[in-house]
């Protein structure tokens, strides 16, 4: 009777200390909320065939505050891949003139400035090699890969006055 006591006291406790502690484990091993990242931005540094290579950081979704992503505070390198169904979106962003710029004492809120949302192309980002930065979006999570397919690439073309 002794030895069956001892085993469901035993039984009791490791069940217990399953429970309360079986989220910290599982947080511990990444099976209970993995990273995600469906979003990475950076600078290209180059464009070969149907590949864009980049620069940059990937924005990693909070499950507890989903109204926060942040970015990862390394850099990496990577490849996207470019297919038949992904698509271009390029913002043409109307820069204030130097006079509006004398008005405001060199300042400008980027949000009231004119902005028209058209179709983008390859060309563009192939054109500005180096010097543009792009938002590349996949509809899986893409975090830490070095190599992925992109469904969406947003970027802001400048115009100047």
């Amino acid at each position: 009777m002794d030895k069956k006591l001892y085993t469901a006291i035993a039984a009791i406790v490791v069940l217990v200390v399953l429970i309360f502690w079986g989220d910290f484990i599982l947080s511990l091993v990444g099976i209970k909320e993995r990273i995600q990242s469906k979003e990475f931005i950076g600078q290209v540094l180059s464009v070969s065939g149907n590949s864009i290579f980049l620069k940059g950081s990937f924005t990693i979704l909070n499950p507890k505050d989903l109204k926060a992503p942040r970015i990862s505070p390394d850099l990496k390198e990577v490849e996207v891949i470019i297919d038949g169904k992904t698509k271009f979106v390029k913002t043409l962003l109307y820069l204030p003139s130097a006079e509006d710029l004398k008005k405001t004492g060199g300042r400008y809120n980027p949000d009231e400035l004119k902005k028209e949302i058209r179709d983008g192309l390859l060309q563009d980002i192939k054109n500005n090699e180096g010097n543009l930065s792009i938002i590349v979006k996949s509809q899986n999570n893409i975090f830490n890969k070095q190599r992925f397919i992109t469904s969406e690439i947003d970027y802001i073309e400048p115009i100047f006055p």
